[in-house]
């Protein structure tokens, strides 16, 4: 949060903010972009494993 907030002290008010700040805002969506292989099921994610 510190490091949000001196970004947008410096560069003006909303240069970042959280996604979810976006809401009912207008923002256009960009379904075309979205991955075909995206997806909302945990275990669909794929998984890291350390060396």
């Amino acid at each position: 949060m510190a490091a949000l907030d001196a970004i947008n002290r410096r560069f003006g008010r909303e240069t970042l903010c959280f996604a979810g700040e976006l809401v009912g805002t207008g923002w256009p969506r960009r379904a075309g972009r979205v991955s075909p292989i995206s997806t909302t099921r945990w275990g669909a994610l794929p998984t890291v494993r350390a060396c």
